[in-house]
């Protein structure tokens, strides 16, 4: 009995320092192998956490997931808006090449005016969608046409040229109005794809993505231009030898074609 008591008193004592320590401890019953008459206590002790530590993994895990939240929205967003862009430019593209009454029947032609007559009035940024979309092609078009055998220098310096021109008060202020400035008139159009039938022909697909992405790449800023044409806002290939090229600066040859820009200006000007 007094074996007992002093194990008892031991396991108080324990409890009690547990208990003073700040820590939570568990009190079990079992033998102590003296007799099955004198079961005993002993206080077994597992120190457990304290409040705080065992919120930080909680708030971890937390932040992970808002963080993991915030990403997939964001590409969602991203999705969507690319998405737009291009069901948008796929309209676009469809209302350029179509030809009315080429492979459609009159019924058809009666459903697709009706349809048009009643569709909602575009808002305006949908339509600052469409010309942002229309501006791109003019840049994709004039650079595949021109150096799609170049790489992304020589479509890089079609590009330039044509945003060289744009800041010149002598040519149109938008890509698509510098690419197809005199296509009214077969004789004077300014970039000679535009006339000599090469846009009836099939695209290279695989040129073509690529020269699309430049031209997106380039609108966005994502690719920043240079000037590696040293201001140049005319060019020629060299397998050619225009008149007009002896009232102009020669300024650099890039690939298959050589750059010049007017003899009163000076580079960066």
């Amino acid at each position: 009995m007094v074996i007992v008591t002093r194990c008892q008193d031991r396991a108080r004592k324990r409890l009690t320092f547990a208990n003073f320590a700040g820590t939570n401890c568990e009190v079990r019953k079992h033998p102590l192998n003296m007799g099955d008459e004198a079961p005993g206590l002993r206080g077994i002790c597992n120190p457990k956490q304290t409040k705080r530590e065992s919120r930080l993994p909680r708030m971890k895990n937390q932040s992970r997931k808002i963080l993991q939240r915030g990403d997939r929205a964001l590409v969602g967003a991203l999705l969507i808006v690319l998405a737009t862009c291009f069901a948008r430019e796929a309209v676009l593209a469809y209302r350029h090449d179509a030809v009315p009454g080429s492979n459609r029947s009159v019924a058809a032609q009666a459903a697709g005016a009706k349809a048009a007559s009643v569709a909602p009035k575009p808002t305006p940024i949908e339509v600052a969608a469409e010309q942002l979309l229309a501006q791109r092609r003019c840049l994709a078009e004039a650079m595949y046409y021109e150096a799609r055998g170049e790489g992304a220098v020589g479509e890089m310096a079609i590009a330039e040229v044509i945003f060289h021109r744009m800041r010149s008060s002598l040519y149109p202020n938008t890509i698509c109005g510098v690419v197809f400035e005199g296509a009214q008139d077969k004789r004077a159009c300014q970039f000679s794809f535009v006339c000599n039938g090469d846009m009836e022909r099939p695209k290279n697909p695989q040129a073509w993505a690529v020269a699309r992405l430049l031209a997106a790449k380039i609108m966005t800023g994502a690719v920043r231009l240079g000037d590696i044409t040293e201001n140049a806002t005319s060019y020629h290939a060299v397998s050619v030898d225009p008149r007009w090229a002896a009232s102009l600066q020669k300024t650099v040859q890039i690939g298959n074609h050589i750059f010049y820009r007017p003899r009163t200006q000076s580079r960066g000007t």
